[in-house]
């Protein structure tokens, strides 16, 4: 039965403090949630401590932060009041300091990182900042005189001792003054009037207007030209033709001069004042002038016959002289003042190489130059003057002469009887490199004496790489032999092509190689099965090989690890451990085996090795206790490992099984393929043989380009099974570019087609190229690829080749002739390429007595008449068989790679 007088949480909180805003913690039931004797309180809130004497959470007081123990110093400083924060907040703060004193008040003893009380040092008189105009001043204890003024002195004021405690009103006119000048008599200024702040700048003053005889702002005056106007009020007469002036002089330092100007004496043949009037005193006809061509210029000697004319010009009482003759030039550019030859090659010089030859003006013609370039011919063995002709190399007329560049590049680039590395070159493999010189860059390019072409070469180490009639350095295709190459070495080969006639005048195309060592090529058989150990497992690495062909033997190390258990030894099956290493290139083992279904699991390691090139490659036995039979599966061969399969090829495995109990042997194929998407069922749908077979063969274009296949076989006889396994990787093809010709139309056998293999990309290079053609419709011709005919050699490295085309493209089907292009890549996949030519026939002379009746059925007839349309060709003269369709280019069909 419940205490009558027990009292719960819920009755004024069970009897612990409380405020009606705070409140303590009131438990009365335990963790069980059973009701408890005497409800328990909890400690005081954030802000408040239990009260003296009282029970725990039965009676909370505030803080007083601002309350001093015995020994304590005072929170705030002397004479500064002490305010406490109330609860919750625990703390206090400071009151404000006395007047003239500034700060946070706190106790410096107590609390020596604050700031206490402080004198104030802008109190009084404003901390001796100006006060005329009035600059802020801001307490700074670590600044000199505990303050600091400004920033600067308001807008309109210099700060005069640089710290804003001295500001004076700006002197605009001395900043900013007026125009003046003492270059006239007497010397002007404009007024300058300053202005109180806040004006400041130029905006700080007035100027007062220009002085008279200028014109301006007051800042900027210019002199005022009063010969502009009216010639200055200087004599002039504008009723003749040309009229007559005196000269007007404006008079810019003399101002005791009233009209600001000067005028000149009158012209030549005039007499007066020159300001008021100006009388002709002379004419071309009167005294002597006629004989002496009125003063006019008259040649003598050679130039006897030539002489200016003399024009009276009554008016104006005056002659006036015409120009010189043509070829001939005078200092004021009339015959008046004398005429000289013009020497053209002087003004209008030829190019610096090219002889000038000037024509005299009593020549014909009588003016300008010849620019004759002379030279060797080889034509005519022998100096040759070649008019308006620019020198060996350059472009032009003879006068404007541009240096033309010579324009060579590398075509291809190969390795000989070797592969080609993404890291470089094969070593021991020779470089074969092809550069073609096109030549000048323009057809106006003088060339008399033709170009020649030579290899150079250098290495990264310093050392020679020679180039000389071996290598066939002085042609277009260079050899560069294997032993002039050293591994791990950058090469520069550079094909330059040359001006005979101005050396010059060169071009350089240049080809970078790094000579790389092939690893060893291991070739391993034999390995990775799941046999017996009644059983010898043979592991076979003699057909390893070095790619680089170099001197000495490959060298042979294995070592074997136990996979179960790293810390077991390798053992036979007598029980023997194998030695640590093993050197030899075949295995002939019987190791320990595991009892079903445990096997043990060995990893035999080979390193195959010559000099400082080596190849680390792992097999791995699983042997059981027992004879199980025992397959392997010969290798892949071929020329660069690792080797690939091309898809649209058959793919053949063969194997070696060995069985103690042949009887009941049985034998099944599996594969799984990377990605698992290409892998695929073995079935008379994929394969040719059985996958019970011994030896699989796999249907061409089953397997994926690209994908890697793993293949095992599992051979199972009465003691166990046992399985060898060979992983395939896929070959793709050559990814497609495309094949440019140039140019798309032409005649058979006459034009030369340039025909350039562009953007083509595999992994597996080198690339090789080959051409056929085929005529569309072409009576008689096979179908399917017998339709195509050869345009050259087998596969070559050479991408670019120029080639005639042997036959013309029918008429009906607009004289197209289709080219493919194929590509074949290390490991023999091939991608083509069509693109279709117009290739029109050669023309033949047809008249209308060729075309008789009686030619119907004759072999010529036969001949012609697939050429021929309609109507007949009649003998208006030669008719082009097989002319040009407008439809050509509807007829061209897109490339495709197949």
């Amino acid at each position: 039965m419940m205490n009558s007088a027990y009292r719960s949480c819920d009755d004024n909180n069970g009897g612990c403090w409380t405020n009606g805003e705070f409140s303590v913690e009131c438990t009365d039931k335990d963790e069980n949630g059973a009701q408890l004797a005497v409800p328990l309180c909890g400690t005081c809130p954030t802000g408040f401590e239990n009260t003296p004497g009282a029970p725990q959470g039965s009676a909370c007081r505030d803080i007083d932060s601002c309350a001093v123990g015995d020994g304590e110093l005072p929170q705030c400083a002397e004479g500064i009041s002490c305010l406490d924060i109330r609860a919750p907040e625990i703390g206090f703060n400071c009151a404000e300091c006395p007047l003239a004193f500034i700060g946070d008040g706190y106790n410096l003893e107590r609390y020596p990182e604050r700031n206490g009380c402080y004198p104030d040092a802008c109190f009084s008189a404003n901390g001796g900042c100006s006060t005329n105009p009035v600059v802020k001043c801001a307490n700074d204890r670590a600044a000199p005189n505990a303050r600091v003024c400004g920033p600067g002195c308001p807008l309109g004021y210099t700060d005069v001792r640089g710290d804003a405690t001295l500001c004076e009103d700006e002197k605009g006119c001395e900043l900013y003054p007026c125009f003046s000048s003492v270059l006239v008599d007497p010397p002007v200024a404009v007024r300058c009037t300053d202005l109180p702040a806040p004006a400041s700048g130029p905006e700080g003053r007035i100027c007062n207007s220009c002085p008279k005889g200028f014109e301006g702002d007051g800042v900027e005056c210019t002199d005022i030209d009063e010969c502009l106007v009216d010639n200055g009020g200087c004599f002039q007469d504008y009723t003749v033709e040309p009229p007559v002036l005196t000269t007007c002089i404006n008079n810019l330092t003399d101002r005791h001069n009233p009209l600001g100007r000067a005028c000149g004496p009158c012209p030549d043949g005039y007499k007066g004042s020159g300001e008021t009037e100006c009388i002709y005193v002379e004419r071309c006809g009167l005294g002597d002038t006629t004989a002496t061509n009125g003063g006019c210029w008259v040649g003598q000697g050679d130039y006897a016959e030539l002489k200016t004319t003399c024009t009276d010009l009554p008016n104006l009482g005056g002659t006036e002289c015409g120009p010189c003759p043509p070829g001939m030039m005078s200092p004021d550019g009339t015959g008046g003042t004398g005429c000289i030859d013009v020497d053209a090659c002087v003004g209008t010089p030829c190019y610096t190489g090219v002889n000038c030859f000037d024509y005299k003006a009593y020549e014909d013609p009588p003016t300008g130059r010849m620019c004759t370039y002379q030279a060797y011919d080889p034509t005519v063995d022998a100096e040759v003057d070649f008019d308006w002709t620019c020198p060996e190399g350059f472009k032009g007329d003879g006068v404007d002469c541009v240096e033309c560049s010579m324009l060579v590049r590398i075509t291809n680039a190969a390795i000989v009887e070797g592969t080609t590395d993404r890291a470089g070159w094969n070593l021991n493999k020779g470089v074969q490199v092809i550069g073609q010189l096109t030549g000048l860059d323009s057809a106006s390019c003088t060339n008399l004496q033709g170009t020649y072409y030579q290899w150079v070469g250098s290495v990264s180490d310093g050392s020679p790489l020679v180039l000389d009639e071996r290598n066939k350095a002085s042609t277009q295709k260079l050899t560069v032999f294997k032993e002039q190459l050293k591994v791990k070495r950058n090469y520069m080969i550079s094909f330059q092509g040359i001006l005979r006639g101005n050396t010059a005048i060169k071009g350089s195309a240049d080809l970078p190689f790094f000579v790389i060592s092939l690893p060893i090529a291991v070739q391993m058989s034999g390995g990775d099965v799941v046999t017996g150990d009644q059983s010898a497992v043979i592991i076979n690495a003699s057909s390893s090989y070095d790619p680089d062909g170099a001197a000495g033997d490959i060298l042979y190390s294995w070592r074997c690890r136990v996979d179960n258990d790293p810390t077991a030894k390798c053992m036979d099956r007598s029980g023997r451990q194998l030695p640590l290493s093993l050197q030899s290139p075949v295995l002939n083992l019987t190791m320990l085996g595991g009892a079903s279904p445990n096997p043990v699991n060995y990893s035999f390691t080979l390193t195959a090795s010559k000099g400082d090139r080596s190849t680390v490659t792992t097999t791995r036995l699983s042997i059981f206790q027992g004879g199980a039979p025992v397959p392997a599966i010969e290798p892949l061969v071929c020329i660069k490992p690792p080797c690939k399969a091309n898809p649209d090829r058959k793919l053949t495995i063969r194997t070696r099984v060995t069985s103690d109990d042949p009887q009941y042997l049985t034998l099944e194929w599996s594969v799984v393929a990377e990605p698992e998407s290409d892998t695929f069922e073995i079935s008379s749908a994929t394969c040719l043989t059985s996958k019970f077979n011994k030896d699989l063969v796999v249907r061409p274009g089953v397997m994926k380009p690209d994908s890697v296949y793993t293949f095992t076989l599992v051979a199972e006889d009465r003691i166990g099974p046992s399985s060898a396994a060979l992983t395939v990787m896929v070959n793709s093809p050559p990814r497609p570019g495309s094949l440019a010709v140039t140019p798309l139309e032409g005649t058979e056998l006459e034009t030369d087609f340039r025909m350039t293999a562009v953007a083509w990309e595999d992994d597996d290079k080198p690339l090789r190229y080959q051409l056929h053609y085929k005529v569309p419709g072409e009576p008689g011709a096979p179908l399917g690829e017998g339709a195509y005919k050869s345009l050259g050699s087998d596969y070559s490295p050479d991408y670019e080749q120029v080639t005639v085309l042997p036959q013309a493209g029918l008429a009906k089907h607009l004289h197209l002739v289709t080219v493919r292009l194929s590509v074949i890549d290390n490991f023999d996949a091939v991608t083509t390429f069509e693109i279709n030519v117009t290739v029109y026939a050669q023309a033949v002379l047809v008249t209308d007595d060729v075309l008789t009746s009686a030619m119907v059925g004759s072999p010529l007839y036969t001949l012609l008449r697939p050429h021929m349309g309609t109507p007949a060709p009649s003998a208006l003269g030669l008719r082009h068989l097989g002319a040009r369709n407008d439809t050509l280019e509807r007829g061209m069909t897109p490339w495709s790679a197949e």
